[in-house]
């Protein structure tokens, strides 16, 4: 090697040892995926449609060709932050003013191309955040991409912080054979990809072998291909799930077309995510509005709708909907087909925006300020959901200055019979949402009604848990379903369980087919006795306890892996293993709350109040007002451990003026209140517990003795009568009837 060779190959090593070459791990043909110019020299058809797609433009190096923002020395200024972005030669930097810190950060991918393009910045460990302020596409403008103002640097939500990594939570979705490669050791990233974008594999798969196969054709049917699941609508949906879908992981790494839940598990229409009726309302992509559709039911997959190499609709328009709803389709035999493009339906002039079907029955929400999102539910407008929960609906979104009663009685005229005079199942998930003792039977009965779709069935299980265990057999029916995911949820619902029925329902499960369900049910057995179950079951559950754990690393730079391993070990005796995963899973994230609350349980459990008292009071520092509540009731509970009756009641005070409908922190108040000597503030509390949550006994219980001893019976009759009639063979509630009858006048 001469000196010029030598001196550029020094130089070569340097610039890929600081990462300035991390790009290059963006493209590499390993693991049976190979260069995707592979695939596009053959299909040129599909070529042709899929380079303009958002797929194929989803992550992309910084050039002149990719970038659409302005980095002509353009300023920008929002909420404190001051921002440049500029050229230094072929490089994209953006000089950024914050907190009274200036720094300048080189931006290495865009992101997305419409209607909206963020960039990728480079941190010196490998990880790259993606930056807050984004390029709208349409208006030509920089605009500030928080949905809150006032984030400062030492908010969790900050920029810099864990959420904003996309090595762990955007680029996965963004490229093809995505490998995060963190290492805990040394906090560096060595992130690779086969393809820096959404190319041909993602869908299709590795394509070694099929390449493979082209030079040496065989009759095999499938070409080289070892799975063919986009003939199939069910798996065709899910492989586009595996992105269009809010869920979190199962393995580390992803199992071509495997089934959704042996990778990752989605998202249920949880509060704060859906609104009651199933819309959307956080951001949770396509799939948990898909799979609630009739659609969906009917056997439609996306690809039915979308090209899947342009990513755009078959058709422009009403044409795509009437195609089958007004033609038919020989594959959906029970759509029957009308008459729907026509002011008879839709009440609306022909060509204007209320006679488009969309309009109606995918009405839009907004994301990251600039991006409407279109509801895949494919419902019907209920402006009677609007004035009973207060859900959005379609009529309104377009009559802005009208009342959901003003469409409500519109809909009302044009449909006397439509789905507005229906009974909807909206009211009983709002209901459940506050736990409404009237919601459990309809529960029930969406749990078990085949004619609900999974995930609105799944959903009524997860809600049920939060009645208590008394509900036992509304859960156990659904550990059958067909559904891998109702049986997962059911599984999951045993948390509030004891061990005795876990013990009971729970081993079938670890033979389960889907992962999923093995993983819920083995972390729900890792505290049984081992000696308690057959041999088939322990070897299960064993196997079952190693994949739950892998699965917990799937993102090794966020704490939650390590608190569920702690949580683990705790279960299986090991208190100092757990205590070690909590406090990795604090190192990595002190504002991660669960942790702080998992470890200070611990303590109390293993008679270290004090420890617990202190990592309360630590977590406090680092928590958002929302979750001051539970914090201050964890803390509450410490101090009463450690008869500091005192500071209980403060700390519980602090409780209830966070969160006034916490049950459980005003019982608990009531009694710490007892202890100090104030009956009647004690009652106030235990009153105000029951009337949140009227379902429980246990505060039933308490009033009533406090009651008793106070010798109010008059109040204390209406409690007694009820605990009789609910336990009519105990001996105390009998005594107590005594009592109170003793008590009245002759």
């Amino acid at each position: 090697m001469n000196y010029r060779s030598a001196c550029l190959f020094s130089l070569i090593m340097i610039l890929h040892a600081t990462g300035a070459f991390a790009s290059g791990a963006f493209d590499q043909s390993r693991d049976g995926y190979v260069n995707n110019d592979t695939c596009l020299g053959c299909h040129a058809r599909q070529a042709l449609d899929w380079r303009g797609s958002d797929h194929a433009r989803a992550m992309q190096p910084m050039t002149p060709q990719t970038v659409l923002g302005d980095f002509n020395n353009r300023s920008f200024e929002d909420d404190g932050l001051k921002a440049l972005f500029h050229r230094d030669g072929s490089r994209y930097l953006i000089t950024l003013s914050e907190g009274g810190n200036t720094d300048t950060f080189h931006a290495v991918w865009t992101f997305g191309v419409d209607p909206l393009q963020q960039y990728l910045v480079e941190f010196p460990n490998g990880q790259l955040q993606a930056f807050p302020i984004a390029w709208d596409v349409a208006q030509k403008r920089w605009f500030y991409l928080q949905a809150v103002d006032g984030i400062t640097p030492a908010d969790p939500l900050h920029w810099r912080k864990r959420f904003y990594t996309a090595n762990s939570f955007c680029i996965e979705c963004h490229t093809t054979g995505f490998k995060l490669n963190y290492s805990a050791d040394t906090q560096q990233y060595h992130s690779s990809a086969a393809g820096h974008n959404v190319n041909c594999q993602a869908c299709h798969g590795p394509g070694e072998a099929h390449i493979n196969w082209t030079r040496s054709p065989t009759s095999a049917g499938n070409k080289g291909w070892t799975d063919r699941p986009l003939a199939d609508a069910t798996r065709s949906t899910e492989v586009c799930a595996t992105c269009h879908a809010r869920r979190h992981a199962l393995a580390p790494q992803r199992t071509w077309a495997a089934p959704l839940l042996d990778d990752m598990m989605p998202s249920l229409l949880h509060e704060n995510l859906y609104h009651p009726d199933g819309q959307i309302q956080e951001e949770v992509f396509e799939y948990g509005s898909f799979v609630q559709s009739r659609m969906h039911e009917a056997g439609v997959s996306c690809i039915d709708c979308h090209n899947p190499h342009t990513l755009k609709p078959r058709a422009e328009g009403n044409a795509l909907c009437v195609s089958c709803h007004e033609v038919g389709n020989p594959r959906f035999p029970t759509l029957k087909a009308g008459q729907y493009n026509t002011p008879a339906h839709h009440h609306h002039p022909n060509g204007s925006v209320g006679s488009q079907c969309v309009s109606c029955h995918m009405p839009a929400t907004t994301y990251m300020k600039v991006d409407p999102r279109r509801d895949h539910r494919f419902a019907t407008p209920r402006p009677d959901l609007s004035i009973t929960l207060g859900t959005p609906n379609a009529c309104n979104q377009c009559h802005e200055k009208q009342t959901p009663q003003w469409a409500l009685n519109a809909l009302q005229q044009w449909f006397p019979n439509g789905r507005q005079t229906r009974t909807d199942r909206a009211t009983t998930i709002a209901a459940a949402r506050n736990t409404n003792p009237e919601a459990i039977d309809e529960l029930k009965a969406m749990a078990r009604d085949p004619q609900q779709p999974a995930i609105w069935r799944a959903t009524a299980i997860d809600l049920l848990a939060y009645y208590g265990p008394a509900l036992l057999n509304g859960i156990t029916p659904a550990l059958q379903d067909p559904s891998a995911l109702v049986r997962a949820t059911a599984a999951k619902a045993f948390e509030i369980q004891p061990n005795d029925a876990r013990q009971k329902y729970l081993p079938p499960l670890l033979h389960d087919p889907s992962r999923a369900v093995r993983l819920e049910a083995a972390r729900l057995l890792a505290g049984i006795d081992p000696k308690t179950l057959s041999e088939a079951d322990r070897s299960a559950l064993a196997q079952a306890l190693k994949e739950y754990q892998t699965a917990q690393t799937a993102l090794p730079d966020q704490p939650e892996g390590y608190n569920n391993l702690g949580q683990l070990a705790y279960h299986q005796g090991n208190s100092y293993e757990a205590i070690r995963r909590m406090k990795q899973a604090i190192a990595i994230d002190p504002h991660f709350i669960p942790a702080y609350q998992s470890l200070a349980v611990l303590y109390s459990q293993i008679g270290a109040n004090d420890r617990a008292v202190d990592i309360l009071q630590q977590a406090l520092t680092h928590a958002l007002p929302e979750q001051r509540g539970d914090l201050y009731y964890t803390l509450g509970l410490a101090y009463a451990e450690r008869a500091q009756m005192k500071e209980a009641r403060a700390a519980l005070e602090q409780a209830v003026t966070h969160n006034p409908e916490y049950a459980a922190a005003h019982y608990n108040l009531g009694l710490v209140l007892q202890q100090l000597n104030e009956p009647d503030a004690a009652i106030k509390q235990l009153q105000r517990a029951l009337a949140i949550n009227t379902d429980d006994d246990r505060i039933r219980y308490a009033l009533l003795q406090l009651l008793m001893q106070q010798k109010q019976y008059g109040q204390a009759q209406g409690l007694l009568n009820v605990l009789i009639r609910r336990y009519p063979n105990e001996p105390a509630l009998q005594q107590m009837l005594v009592e109170i009858i003793q008590q009245q006048p002759r």
